[in-house]
């Protein structure tokens, strides 16, 4: 009986001070994408390098064998850090960089806020918050254009002033499943 009422005790202590992330598409997001036929290349993501590997391995999961990586194929992509919503001019730039591939596949991931831990113990203000945003875009760079985006915002906020523990999300867990919930927007072509 005393296993049970300390069982009891914890899990009711657990679920509420559990807090859990809202994830929110933005408007100009894209619902689906039917991958096509063709070679893809993913540009050099641009994330936290405690997600990168993460993100990599997520990607070639998810689309067509032939995937390769910028970093791997010996394409130097000019520039680098291409920035969200480029025009077909800019596109255009740079499919004359990017060799044969077909497709170029661009990731974006940021934290703007990270105050608040997995377990957080002690005084946690209602203002801590984690927030965090990831865009992935697909460019066609033989019709340049942009053919599939999707950006995803993660908020996570403690309303309650916690003076003792509570059980939240890292910034690194928002940010991985923020692009999990952009790749079920993509088909497997697979």
């Amino acid at each position: 009986m005393k296993r049970f009422l300390l069982l009891s005790a914890f899990l009711f202590l657990s679920l509420t001070s559990c807090h859990t992330p809202s994830y929110t598409f933005t408007r100009n997001s894209s619902n689906s994408f039917q991958p096509i036929e063709g070679k893809y290349l993913v540009n050099y993501i641009d994330s936290p390098e405690a997600v990168r590997t993460e993100f990599q391995d997520m990607l070639l999961e998810k689309f067509p064998k032939n995937t390769h990586l910028a970093q791997n194929s010996g394409v130097a992509i000019f520039p680098v850090n291409i920035p969200e919503n480029p025009g077909s001019e800019k596109i255009k730039d740079i499919s004359a960089t990017t060799g044969d591939f077909d497709y170029l596949i661009n990731i974006k991931a940021n934290i703007s806020s990270d105050n608040i831990d997995a377990m957080q113990i002690g005084n946690l203000a209602p203002s801590d918050s984690n927030e965090t945003f990831v865009a992935l875009e697909i460019f066609d760079l033989n019709n340049p254009g942009t053919i599939f985006y999707s950006r995803v915002r993660a908020y996570l906020q403690d309303r309650d002033d916690s003076q003792d523990f509570s059980f939240g999300v890292s910034s690194n867990t928002m940010l991985k499943k923020s692009l999990k919930k952009i790749l079920r927007r993509i088909d497997n072509l697979n």
